[in-house]
């Protein structure tokens, strides 16, 4: 890519996050970081988890989903499009 095309891209990305803004009812463009959590299968009981800990009790998570490889690249696809620059892939609580 060349220089002139990196600014235009981030150029434009700023334009679109100004009128995103002020329009307050339209996203113009995609997120720029996500974060998937691929599974929520954890096997410590970290006193301090929001999904794991001991403490929760009868609100403790008791299942172990995971997302579908087919919906995960489907995703990923929406995000390439929609200009997502940084996903980070996590799980387990």
């Amino acid at each position: 890519m060349s220089r002139f095309s990196n600014r235009y891209k981030k150029i434009r990305r700023t334009v679109l996050e100004i009128i995103g803004a002020f329009d307050g009812v339209f996203a113009y463009k995609g997120p720029r970081c996500v974060q998937i959590d691929l599974t929520n299968a954890c096997n410590n009981n970290c006193i301090g988890c929001w999904c794991n800990s001991p403490l929760l009790d009868d609100y403790k998570q008791t299942s172990d989903a995971t997302l579908p490889t087919d919906m995960v690249l489907s995703l990923l696809n929406e995000l390439k499009n929609m200009g997502t620059e940084e996903i980070y892939f996590a799980g387990g609580g």
